[in-house]
């Protein structure tokens, strides 16, 4: 197998993972993944701070852990490989990130811009509506 073919199959087994991908087929996760952005985050980078503009962005983690940190400085989640990350920034209301995210170690992510695959892929939205007011609905208990 080819370093391209390995790192392809990694993504896709990391996002049929996530509920949001589940269901999709090859056809649908290769859209996804040559529509997304590949991050590379070193131990200590912040992903996404409060308060700044989501630009329609959210995002999967292929490999790492990050923490999720609320305003106070207490750290609500951790979240490692399969977790998406973001996408209450997409449904809110103001647009803004709701708390910072930073990386605990050498982090990789897929990030999507959504604006950009809304049209190839409007079953993400409802999903990603769901997921973000399940995360909403835990971080107030």
């Amino acid at each position: 197998m080819e370093i391209h073919d390995a790192k392809l199959w990694l993504k896709k087994k990391v996002l049929r993972q996530n509920d949001l991908f589940t269901e999709l087929d090859d056809a649908k996760l290769d859209f996804l993944i040559n529509h997304a952005n590949t991050k590379l985050l070193s131990a200590g980078e912040f992903l996404y701070r409060k308060g700044e503009e989501a630009n329609d962005t959210f995002c999967i983690i292929i490999f790492g852990k990050m923490n999720i940190i609320a305003a106070h400085g207490n750290i609500v989640a951790a979240v490692k490989s399969g977790e998406i990350l973001g996408e209450i920034g997409i449904i809110g209301i103001y647009n803004k990130r709701t708390a910072d995210v930073v990386a605990l170690e050498p982090t990789s992510i897929l990030e999507w811009t959504f604006g950009d695959i809304k049209d190839k892929a409007p079953y993400l939205l409802p999903k990603l509506k769901q997921a973000a007011l399940r995360k909403l609905s835990l971080s107030k208990k």
